[in-house]
C-alpha cells in the first residue's frame, strides 16, 4: 500500500503515516517492491 492509501483507510494524517513509515523502514520491518509501495518484510 501507498502511505496515501493507508491514511485513507485508517484516517489518520498522511504525516503521521509518513513518520510510522520512517520508523518501519528503519528497523527494516517493512519493504518497498516498487517506488512508494510499501509491504511487510516476510
Amino acid at each position: 500500500m501507498s502511505a496515501a492509501q493507508i491514511a485513507e483507510a485508517s484516517g489518520l494524517d498522511r504525516q503521521e503515516i509518513d513518520k510510522a513509515i520512517k520508523l518501519l523502514k528503519a528497523e527494516e520491518a517493512i519493504v518497498s517492491p516498487k517506488r512508494c509501495y510499501w509491504e511487510s518484510k516476510q
